[in-house]
């Protein structure tokens, strides 16, 4: 078996993936294939005291998590939350003294299906529009106190599902992923058959736009709906 997920925000205060830790281990014990799906650490809301005290967390939960199921081949997607130059370093050190670890900057395609975090959603882009805009997040900014408090508030409100559903229609995000995925050769005339990214914290479950399925398990945050997703390789 093959599993996707994304967007757990490890070390933001708004995450709850912690609850999901054991269904992660049950099924990397028995799966054969786990990707990684991007915002998997949050550095921009990292609670931690610094960037580095994140990163050696960061890189601490996913030794334990791959070196505990070596039969299971991980892959690790960089999201928009998590592609910071000195996590990216950490992290092409562990993928050289883990075999079963590999990491992709943007996407991973194997036979008809693609994987991708999908924040290429947030607009047009292509190849060089997602490096740039992936740039801003290069350098996290220490937030005050008071940008959490407000977070904590509109993740209480639900504010945060309504906003997300509101800028994310399925129309449009399949548009913009096919579009952005057509920019580097993996559009419908490539094969493509399937989709799986995160993201948008908006579930999708084979929603198929010009004969494409796409699919999104949504976030690990509270308010949110989140699974973790089987994923169909050909």
């Amino acid at each position: 078996m093959h599993y996707f997920v994304s967007d757990l925000h490890l070390f933001s205060a708004r995450s709850n993936a912690a609850q999901y830790e054991a269904a992660f281990n049950e099924r990397a014990a028995t799966g054969s294939t786990f990707i990684l799906g991007g915002d998997i650490f949050d550095f921009d809301w990292s609670t931690l005291p610094s960037v580095e005290a994140t990163v050696d967390a960061a890189i601490d939960w996913l030794q334990r998590f791959i070196t505990a199921h070596p039969d299971c081949q991980f892959h690790y997607l960089l999201g928009n939350h998590d592609c910071l130059p000195l996590f990216v370093e950490r992290l092409d050190e562990l993928s050289d003294s883990l075999s079963n670890l590999a990491w992709e900057p943007f996407y991973l395609r194997i036979g008809d299906t693609l994987m991708l975090h999908g924040d290429v959603a947030n607009r047009h882009m292509d190849a060089a529009g997602l490096i740039a805009a992936r740039a801003t997040h290069h350098q996290p900014r220490r937030r005050p106190a008071y940008h959490h408090q407000l977070y904590d508030l509109a993740v209480k409100a639900r504010l945060h599902k309504a906003v997300s559903f509101a800028i994310n229609p399925k129309r449009l995000v399949a548009r913009r992923i096919l579009s952005y995925l057509e920019s580097v050769g993996h559009g419908v005339d490539s094969g493509l058959s399937e989709v799986y990214f995160g993201h948008t914290h908006v579930p999708m479950n084979r929603y198929c736009y010009q004969g494409v399925h796409f699919h999104n398990g949504g976030a690990a945050m509270p308010g949110l709906n989140f699974q973790i997703l089987e994923v169909n390789l050909h």
